[in-house]
């Protein structure tokens, strides 16, 4: 039978090392590229690889959708499918699926044909630099599938502003390129289009946010960019490094590395992971190298369960630990809010931490009165991935203790990172 997909598609047939497909809602990218790699898959022995950034179940990943397309394209007395494997019964093809936060992903990629990565716009700095080294078959190919979210994302930085120089294919597609949209949400996009332009051009043409409703720092930040303080930031050897930490045994846990000279904050490093011990992360410390100071940690940090008990490891490792006593999270955000002011980052090595501050944001819970039925709405930030990172440069905000701050005049070595436009407008 013949495979029917946007025409638009069409060059994920032709050999090239990088292929990037990007738009809006409802423009048929998924579904196309879960249908040309069936074909490809069909066609030839291949080994495909499709990735998000986390993946907590299979149910989450693309498998349901190529399930559904080896169905719709009548293919499935060819395909044997497995909880979390889909095989070609004739050319012995194999597609899995996997995290990229997890640590065994990258193994897979090694001997991968075709790398998908589905929701590639929240691919991180880390998975950037490891990704595409390992996918290093001769001839392999890294598929991208994305809708843009801010210009300051890593992945819009390393294919629409400085694209990878070898082989690579742009595809732009949204909805009005789709002859099998869905014709449901026709007037609805019309609605949107009138009653809220930039929105509409967000969600079903692609392009990137100007802000985010709700940016607990938004102000701050936009402030730094203005004033040049997110740019090149080196570490100063000599100069101590505090670190800034939000814990998480079955979460992410964030680290902020940060230099305080002359009443400035310079904010040379952050890192992240999820499901790893306390281990790995003094064990990437000692590898960068720095002269340690205080290790501010959250209030609930004693009652974290992480590989050992958490003041014994560390103190064992030679470091400084602070648990801060309990405070409320409003006044936390307003000791942040201060330092910002002052700080100065790295845009490179805080990308994912400058991300995270900058998709922090308040959201409204209804709540209901059990005597009166009164409803009312409670404005809080909102828990999520990017509240780790916030909170970890929460922790050293409280912990830190410092005489008054000097002004954001920048020192010496600092060259300003440039860029465009500010996603705060």
């Amino acid at each position: 039978m013949t495979v029917q997909f946007p025409a638009k598609l069409r060059p994920l047939f032709t050999p090239a090392r990088w292929k990037s497909i990007r738009g809006g809602r409802d423009g048929g990218k998924s579904w196309g590229v879960a249908r040309a790699l069936l074909e490809k898959g069909a066609s030839g022995k291949e080994f495909i690889v499709c990735c998000r950034e986390t993946m907590e179940s299979i149910k989450d990943s693309v498998y349901r959708l190529l399930c559904d397309q080896i169905e719709a394209l009548g293919m499935t007395q060819h395909w044997h499918i497995e909880k979390a494997l889909l095989r070609h019964r004739g050319t012995g093809t194999e597609i899995v699926f996997r995290g990229l936060k997890n640590p065994d992903a990258l193994k897979s990629l090694e001997g991968a044909t075709i790398v998908w990565v589905e929701e590639a716009q929240t691919m991180s700095s880390d998975s950037w630099r490891k990704v595409p080294p390992t996918v290093r078959r001769e001839g392999s190919e890294i598929w991208l599938t994305w809708n843009p979210s801010l210009e300051t994302d890593p992945t819009w930085q390393k294919t629409v502003l400085r694209p990878p120089d070898a082989g690579f294919i742009e595809i732009v597609i949204n909805y009005d390129d789709n002859p099998w949209r869905s014709k449901v949400l026709d007037t609805e996009r019309a609605q949107m289009e009138r009653e809220d332009p930039d929105e509409f051009a967000h969600v079903y043409l692609g392009q990137p946010k100007r802000n985010i409703t709700g940016s607990v720092y938004a102000v701050q930040l936009r402030l730094a960019e203005s004033q040049g303080r997110i740019g090149q930031v080196p570490h100063t050897p000599g100069v101590v490094v505090r670190c800034g930490w939000d814990l998480g045994d079955s979460d992410i846990m964030a680290v902020w590395f940060i230099q305080s000279i002359a009443g400035q904050h310079r904010v040379i490093d952050y890192y992240e992971a999820r499901h790893e011990p306390l281990d790995h992360y003094l064990s990437l410390c000692e590898a960068k190298g720095y002269r340690y100071g205080e290790d501010y940690f959250p209030w609930d940090a004693a009652s974290k369960v992480l590989t050992g008990a958490l003041e014994t490891t560390m103190h064992q490792r030679g470091r400084k630990v602070q648990i801060l006593p309990r405070a409320s999270r409003d006044s936390g955000i307003d000791k942040v809010r201060e330092m910002l002011g002052t700080c100065w980052f790295d845009a490179d090595k805080c990308a994912d931490g400058l991300n995270r501050l900058r998709y922090y944001r308040y959201g409204e819970t209804a709540t209901v009165n059990p005597q009166t039925g009164d409803r009312s709405l409670t404005r809080e930030p909102i828990h999520d991935d990017n509240s780790h990172g916030a909170d970890a440069l929460r922790s050293f905000a409280m912990g830190y203790k410092t005489g008054p701050l000097a002004p954001p005049k920048p020192p010496a070595p600092i060259r300003p990172y440039q860029r465009a436009y500010s996603p705060f407008g």
